[in-house]
């Protein structure tokens, strides 16, 4: 399973200059919300968010820092961990958006292919 950290990690993208990519992702990220998978990644990062804010809040209840600093540390945590998962799923259905829209536009002597 391959693993999307940048936009470099797309093999369709790995050759283009940075402006290029930013265009290309910017079009073809927003239509990975017509697939259910996309929804749902969607759901279980804001539930990431939601459980580790709980978690943050019951730890430091109590505690000199208050549940406040531990719920927002928590939600932070769970965001980064959500938001990674909804990135991981999104990278994989973008794809093939990637690839149409490559497909669809005259090379530019700027880059290759």
């Amino acid at each position: 399973m391959q693993i999307y950290w940048t936009s470099l990690s797309f093999p369709e993208l790995s050759k283009l200059p940075p402006a290029e990519r930013r265009r290309i992702l910017g079009r073809c990220g927003p239509q990975t919300f017509r697939h259910w998978q996309t929804w749902v990644a969607l759901c279980v990062a804001l539930q990431c968010v939601w459980i580790a804010a709980c978690i943050g809040w019951f730890l430091t209840t109590g505690s000199w820092a208050g549940p406040w600093s531990g719920a927002v540390v928590g939600a932070l945590v769970g965001a980064a961990v959500g938001g990674a998962l909804l990135g991981q799923v999104k990278g994989s259905l973008v794809r093939p958006y990637i690839r149409a829209e490559l497909k669809s536009q005259p090379i530019s002597p700027t880059y290759s292919r």
